[in-house]
């Protein structure tokens, strides 16, 4: 039991909003919206990679510094991930941080019915566009992806299975 525990030592599963004020190592979840480059510092007599990622759930953000294995996990902006076995840098409180414990799961893919309302170009991607759903959620999809229903929306909203990963539609069905 005490091995256990040494192992693999318990992580609480808390909101972004609650997470300053918990004790110990915990569980975070929440959407990526920023995303730092990789630099390396020096931790004791060696270099090891480091970044942060901003995250945010309901509303509300943290920030978290990704050391070692966390830091060169392939991220990007919109993905929802979920981070165990993190705690609070005791130099900045404002910041969570990575642990030896800590694991990072990216959240699957998702197959739902969605109800397209509108479209917009991104002026920083035109390969990429923004979709306006009947819920008020934006979400980006490859133009590529959307084509074959360009005309369709042109007459009204538009029903479709969608795969979502994270705020990305990867994939569009009738």
């Amino acid at each position: 039991m005490q091995a256990d525990s040494l192992l693999a030592p318990p992580s609480t599963v808390t909101s972004l909003r609650d997470c300053h004020e918990s004790k110990g190592l915990i569980t975070i979840e929440g959407e990526i919206v920023e995303v730092s480059a990789i630099r390396k510092v020096l931790s004791g007599k060696q270099y090891v990679p480091v970044r942060t990622i901003k995250l945010t759930q309901d509303g509300k953000s943290a920030v978290v510094s990704l050391w070692r294995e966390s830091a060169i996990v392939d991220l990007s902006l919109g993905e929802t991930v979920i981070l165990s076995h993190i705690k609070f840098d005791p130099k900045n409180f404002i910041q969570l941080q990575t642990t030896n414990f800590s694991k990072f799961e990216k959240k699957k893919k998702m197959e739902t019915k969605i109800k397209i309302l509108g479209v917009l170009e991104k002026d920083s991607a035109p390969e990429k566009l923004e979709v306006l759903l009947e819920n008020g959620s934006i979400f980006e999809v490859g133009a590529h992806v959307f084509q074959p229903f360009e005309e369709e929306l042109k007459q009204g909203a538009i029903e479709l299975m969608a795969e979502i990963e994270g705020k990305t539609i990867t994939k569009l069905n009738k």
